[in-house]
């Protein structure tokens, strides 16, 4: 099974529409997906196009460039600020027609859907903004979501976690997915403090002490090393991960967040035109086995597929151009994937 979780960065329905965010003409004949919506499919399905993005190394590639089960995203538009409300504005653009668009390009296999009815609807998090979730009904079946609190009954702020529960068709297992977006690094002398106490708080809450094979995604605006200290004690965003059995196995330091432009003084790639380690995925693994996580390099690992027979890589100057399209229409954030096994019955 297979959850790739994308911060699109205020994606709404202009956004996904607008003719002003479609590649240029030099990139687009690059076979990439020309609009944003193109794109976005392309990456989630698993198109050949993207089939450089898995290595070939046994011990660290994904099984497949297989369609993905779960597709979350970060920074999906809504109306209104009120946590718990129901998400209205662009979400109901976009969640639609990236569902339709997913459901075209795959077979019948795949029966993509997200929640919100009236029964079940999709919630406010923060401020203009909410997670979707689009999942293959073929594999997973709905249970319930909701807004979550930490261990005093209070939401993160700014933005809440969004936690949704579903059931594994083959298995009868639980699995849980918890999106969020914490707030940004601020300024000196305590930088990461924002960021580091959201995480803190983030493991005080009671969803994540459930014994359901759980991924907690998103935009985390730090990784395990990011620390500060206050009263001489230093804090950590993560020190509760191995006592409720929750594990990290991207690499210290991955970098994920995209650089408004090509540096090519700074060597080697990808820090030439990547900048933080900011998204990452924390699992607890209950039931399923093989766990692998790894960053989609939509940018370093783009080819030239104009002649698919003979795919090559982005000369320099297309390089260039697709880092600062890629910032300027899609996002500053690279996808994280997440793969694993589900057992045998």
């Amino acid at each position: 099974m297979k959850i790739i979780c994308w911060n699109l960065r205020n994606l709404g329905g202009g956004k996904l529409a607008r003719p002003k965010n479609s590649l240029s003409p030099s990139l687009a004949a690059l076979n990439l997906g020309c609009t944003l919506l193109e794109y976005i499919v392309k990456v989630v399905t698993g198109d050949p196009v993207w089939s450089n993005m898995t290595d070939n190394d046994p011990d660290t590639s994904l099984t497949s460039n297989v369609p993905a089960d779960i597709f979350v995203i970060i920074e999906l538009k809504s109306g209104g600020k009120a946590k718990g409300r129901r998400a209205n504005g662009g979400s109901m653009v976009v969640l639609p027609a990236v569902v339709n668009a997913l459901n075209a390009a795959t077979d019948n296999n795949y029966d993509y859907a997200f929640m919100n009815t009236d029964e079940n609807p999709l919630p406010i998090t923060g401020y203009n903004e909410c997670v979707g979730v689009i999942y293959n009904q073929q594999r997973l079946t709905y249970n319930y979501s909701k807004i979550i609190r930490d261990g005093m009954g209070n939401y993160l702020n700014p933005k809440t976690p969004y936690y949704i529960r579903f059931t594994v068709n083959a298995t009868q297992e639980y699995l849980t997915i918890i999106g969020l977006h914490a707030p940004p690094v601020g300024k000196n002398p305590y930088p990461n403090k924002r960021p580091v106490d959201y995480g803190i708080q983030l493991g005080t809450c009671r969803e994540l002490t459930l014994n359901d094979d759980t991924f907690i995604m998103g935009d985390f605006n730090c990784d395990q090393t990011s620390t500060y200290t206050c009263n001489n004690e230093n804090r950590s965003p993560f020190d509760w991960i191995d006592d409720e059995y929750f594990e990290i196995n991207l690499p210290e330091q991955t970098l994920t967040s995209v650089k408004t432009m090509l540096n090519n003084n700074i060597q080697p790639p990808p820090a030439n035109y990547l900048s933080q380690p900011f998204d990452n995925i924390i699992f607890k693994a209950v039931s399923v086995e093989n766990v692998r996580t790894q960053v989609l390099d939509t940018i370093g690992k783009a080819r030239n597929m104009s002649d698919p027979n003979n795919p090559t890589d982005l000369t320099v100057t297309q390089q260039s151009l697709m880092v600062a399209q890629y910032f300027k229409k899609f996002s500053d954030h690279l996808p994280v994937q997440i793969e694993f096994d589900i057992p045998a019955v």
